[in-house]
């Protein structure tokens, strides 16, 4: 059974370790073992459908994304996958972003310890990843469990796909992201209500159905 939390110790820490909060936000936003337990079903039409991004490294996540095709791992559709050489390469202006423009929640796929293909990336992006981690996981801020992080070794495409299913299943439960200022997005949530109100703010008229002018009234 694997144990993402072991894979994604540092040991020796690199790049000087992270501070203790820093390094509890991203204990806690690590998916765990228990995701290979997970069946994947299929969500209700009618059920909110997060936007979510997934970014993946080029070795040990896209393969297991690889994986996941081939052996026809079901996942669900909203997720959206982005290719990245290295989860170091991820910068945390660029997941606040992701959360401006309409996502709903970020999942992380690295590769093991000891898997890096290059060596110290994975390290790098616990550091970098784990500080943004710490403010989002902050009472005022509202966005615990909207960004994951999961370690893989390649080819786990059938635990790969369950992971991606846990997180989506636990933002539809969650609802909208709270940073969403996307109007393309919020629009088509608030149209419905824009129209009912347009037809309850008619322009007035007299009793043979004339339009009455403002300045008259």
């Amino acid at each position: 059974m694997p144990d993402f939390l072991d894979r994604g110790k540092q040991d020796p820490p690199g790049q000087g370790g992270l501070p203790p909060k820093a390094a509890e936000a991203l204990k806690v936003s690590t998916i765990t073992e228990e995701v290979a337990h997970k069946d994947v079903r299929a969500s209700p039409s009618r059920e909110f459908r997060p936007r979510v991004a997934a970014i993946c490294c080029n070795w040990c996540t896209w393969s297991s994304l690889d994986e996941a095709g081939v052996g026809h791992h079901k996942f669900p559709p909203e997720v959206a996958v982005i290719r990245t050489l290295c989860s170091a390469r991820i910068e945390p202006r660029n997941v606040i972003n992701m959360f401006r423009e309409g996502v709903d929640g970020v999942f992380i796929g690295a590769c093991a310890k000891g898997s890096c293909h290059y060596l110290s990336g994975t390290n790098l992006a616990q550091k970098e990843l784990g500080q943004l981690m710490e403010v989002i996981h902050a009472p005022s801020f509202g966005f615990q469990g909207r960004l994951k992080i999961g370690f893989f070794v390649g080819r786990e495409g059938a635990l790969f796909a369950r992971a991606l299913t846990e997180f989506v299943d636990g933002l539809r439960v969650k609802g909208p992201s709270p940073l969403n200022n996307n109007p393309s997005y919020t629009d088509k949530a608030v149209a419905p209500a824009t129209d009912a109100m347009a037809q309850t703010l008619e322009p007035p008229r007299d009793k043979e159905g004339r339009l009455i002018d403002v300045e008259e009234v």
